[in-house]
């Protein structure tokens, strides 16, 4: 077996001990071998053994990176048809989000895989929805402050072109420009028409 190839709790303790050590050459060489692990030790960092503290998880974490943009780049996969051709193949959705999910995360935290979070969120409200409605799912997502929806950042943009996004009596999302705003910046987006207030 060869070091770049070792994955194994013991190796990861090995280079983890060399965080600290701020040469040139060895933090180039403990990069290059934190590349095998595929941007996310987080499983692995309870059975090395090695605590770290704040600063060493960042520096671990930015490390991490790059591998993890090149999973990215190697299992993206574009549909097609572009975001109308996801419209009805929920297992292509979720191996999107998954792919965005794995490349955001920090690579040194536990956290749950996102295809489990969205089976549980999809049950809870399901049964809500059956009880309570559009207004239960509102009350459960929004106003509980579980989600909260963006308001500022994406309307001032420099794609935004002045006013696209307005609300609407209701506080549903409306857009007021032409061309619509889904082709603003050569960009394809997916439009979609809230019944209930977002915030």
């Amino acid at each position: 077996m060869t070091i770049g190839t070792d994955t194994s709790p013991e190796r990861l303790a090995v280079l983890l001990r060399l965080l600290d050590d701020d040469s040139p050459p060895v933090r180039a060489s403990v990069e290059n071998a934190l590349g095998a692990f595929g941007g996310d030790v987080s499983e692995l960092l309870g059975e090395s053994g090695v605590q770290l503290d704040a600063t060493n998880l960042e520096l671990l974490s930015v490390l991490l990176m790059p591998a993890r943009r090149e999973r990215l780049r190697r299992e993206w996969v574009v549909p097609a048809g572009g975001a109308d051709a996801v419209q009805d193949d929920w297992d292509l959705f979720e191996a999107l989000l998954r792919s965005i999910s794995d490349y955001l995360h920090d690579g040194v935290t536990l956290r749950q895989p996102v295809g489990d979070a969205l089976d549980l969120l999809a049950e809870e409200l399901e049964l809500i929805a059956s009880e309570e409605g559009a207004a239960g799912i509102n009350r459960t997502l929004f106003e509980s402050g579980r989600l909260a929806a963006r308001q500022g950042e994406e309307d001032d943009g420099p794609c935004a072109g002045g006013k696209s996004v307005e609300r609407n009596r209701t506080g549903s999302l409306i857009f007021a420009n032409r061309p619509p705003p889904r082709y603003r910046c050569g960009r394809t987006y997916a439009a979609a028409v809230f019944p209930v207030p977002l915030s």
